[in-house]
């Protein structure tokens, strides 16, 4: 999956994965359970985001996101920017062919437990921007820290829109031994699009412990990353 902190590292961003190793994690850390919640839907079905982009140097333009998913293009979102950062997103209702399996939907390789094996995911980090062309001047997500080469610090926060085809409960406790991650998530995920928080808890010399929560009350600042290809 893209997120914004490593956008710089891509070549043209389509649909990378992190391809991580993983190993077995002690059962010590026990996540709470989230209350499933889903966000406003409109009549058309889809569910309308707004906002603003604190310091904005991009275009006045359209947005979207639009992935390759077993070979064929999906739209998951469109919208339009102003020049002053303001903008509205439409989450679009994603054709089932282009939802993933829960355990295939993270990106890395982990013991993923899903209440309802038949749900089916899609994970949006982050959104290009386009000033009337094909590729993207550059890209919008819910993020604290874009640069890849800044180290991250505890209260570090992302966010990301998650579609689910039918409701779960998704739980994980995991370390992602290459990256030196580990990944602790408790999600009540409503059917349609949620939000979710992953936000940096800890961080010791050998491990970044990451946890994903439900959340729609936490200001996570949008950030503009321009596209450098």
């Amino acid at each position: 999956m893209i997120r914004l902190s490593n956008l710089k590292a891509l070549v043209p961003a389509a649909g990378l994965a992190l391809f991580l190793g993983a190993c077995a994690v002690p059962a010590a850390i026990m996540p709470e359970r989230e209350v499933a919640v889903q966000m406003p839907v409109a009549a058309d079905g889809t569910t309308v985001v707004s906002g603003m982009v604190d310091g904005y140097d991009g275009p006045a333009g359209t947005l979207d996101r639009t992935l390759r998913v077993r070979g064929n293009d999906a739209r998951f979102a469109s919208g339009t920017i102003d020049a002053g950062g303001n903008f509205t997103l439409q989450l679009l209702v994603p054709p089932a062919g282009a939802l993933l399996p829960v355990r295939d939907a993270w990106g890395y390789e982990a013991d993923i437990i899903s209440s309802n094996p038949q749900a089916r995911l899609a994970f949006l980090y982050v959104f290009a921007v386009h000033e009337g062309r094909e590729r993207p001047s550059g890209w919008i997500g819910m993020a604290t820290l874009t640069d890849p080469d800044d180290e991250q610090e505890v209260g570090d926060m992302e966010a990301a829109y998650v579609y689910a085809s039918q409701p779960t409960r998704v739980r994980i406790n995991e370390l992602v031994e290459d990256g030196g991650h580990r990944y602790v998530s408790d999600l009540n995920l409503a059917r349609g699009w949620n939000r979710v928080l992953t936000t940096v808890t800890s961080i010791t010399a050998d491990v970044v412990t990451l946890r994903e929560t439900v959340d729609y009350t936490t200001d996570v600042p949008w950030a503009y990353v321009e596209n450098e290809d």
